[in-house]
């Protein structure tokens, strides 16, 4: 039997990149990847080298600003590893902490719109989150 994990399709066409305003960073609060992953692994979440990949992290009550590293493995054929998407998903959980603390449990992000590539990951991507 087959377990069906993902799906998707590949579109051939010309798209834009589109521009993202980054806020400052001026009420924000810098958080250190160590402790992120560490709350995370204490809300059940345990994440293994290839998947911590946040490397900056600020956040206040409404958005979060993370970079995070997107280099590939020499061995892998992937266009983006799923640690980086999955990396950007793990910059939220300041946000729900600040929002609803622990009160709903660990809550975990379960989908993903889109995913728009344009060209070769850079080695280090910028994340806003809201």
């Amino acid at each position: 039997t087959w377990t069906t994990h993902a799906t998707g399709r590949l579109v051939d066409g010309k798209c834009s990149p589109t521009k993202h305003h980054v806020p400052a960073a001026d009420d924000m609060t810098e958080i250190d990847p160590a402790d992120l992953y560490a709350a995370l692994t204490s809300n059940g979440m345990t994440y293994g080298p290839n998947f911590r990949r946040v490397t900056s992290l600020l956040a206040n009550a409404k958005q979060a600003v993370a970079t995070v590293d997107a280099r590939l493995d020499d061995s892998t054929r992937h266009l983006a590893h799923p640690g980086v998407i999955d990396a950007a998903l793990h910059t939220i959980s300041p946000l729900i902490d600040q929002s609803v603390g622990h009160t709903l449990g660990t809550i975990v992000p379960i989908g993903v719109d889109a995913v728009r590539v344009f060209g070769p990951f850079p080695d280090r991507v910028e994340v806003l989150t809201s």
